[in-house]
């Protein structure tokens, strides 16, 4: 089985990683576009699913891998004091690009703009811990997945922008569900983060940018 997998096109390496990591949530998405449905909501128990999804997954994924030859190094996953100031200094771009992107969309399509402020969505009272173990492992899924190796699996392209167009592009499907809103949050924070993916190699600002950006807005929903 171990030769098995070593032998693998990297094309099928790819769509195994693509499909077993997002597969399901890119259909529940696409779903909650074309079916009617109420807004969605958090809660601790969607919440807890979603750890125990993604859990299981980063550890079959990463298996996978690691007998495809690859290693946290070539993901850039490398914890430094300054790459945590450089996440924190990305999570603060990209809110800054969202706002920006949001008041373009107002300037020229107000309507739009207000539609797509009123999709937001809403939550219930959370427990603190759920929310902090939320806030460690969806970082780490996401950004390992969905950046660092569509970006790295991708790189050997002639077009750097192959691997940041892919990642901002299957970033965006699994969001869909937040409703219009996602498009102007989603879009520009996929391509600041696969950017500089992209130029750096490094994979840790972006897990803590991820990380501010699940825990300030699900924090102010926590019982303390």
């Amino acid at each position: 089985m171990r030769r098995y997998i070593e032998l693998l096109p990297r094309w099928v390496e790819f769509t195994v990683i693509i499909t077993i990591a997002f597969g399901p949530l890119i259909l529940e998405s696409l779903l909650s576009v074309f079916l009617p449905h109420q807004p969605a909501k958090f809660s601790d128990g969607q919440l807890a699913s979603l750890l125990v999804y993604e859990t299981a997954i980063l550890a079959a994924l990463f298996g996978f891998l690691h007998l495809r030859g690859w290693t946290l190094a070539q993901l850039g996953l490398r914890p430094t004091i300054a790459d945590t100031f450089i996440g924190v200094a990305l999570a603060l771009v990209g809110d800054l690009a969202t706002v920006a992107a949001y008041w373009i969309v107002a300037s020229v399509w107000p309507q739009a703009a207000e539609t797509m402020m009123s999709t937001q969505m809403g939550t219930q009272e959370l427990s603190l811990a759920v929310v902090v173990a939320v806030s460690v492992i969806n970082p780490i899924f996401e950004e390992t997945f969905v950046c660092g190796y569509v970006i790295a699996a991708l790189k050997e392209r002639p077009d750097p922008w192959t691997g940041i167009n892919a990642s901002v592009a299957i970033r965006l499907l699994y969001h869909l569900y937040q409703g219009a809103v996602a498009t102007i949050s989603i879009v520009p924070i996929g391509l600041l983060l696969g950017i500089w993916y992209a130029r750096t190699g490094r994979l840790w600002p972006l897990i803590v940018a991820h990380a501010l950006w699940d825990f300030i807005p699900l924090a102010a929903y926590a019982h303390w």
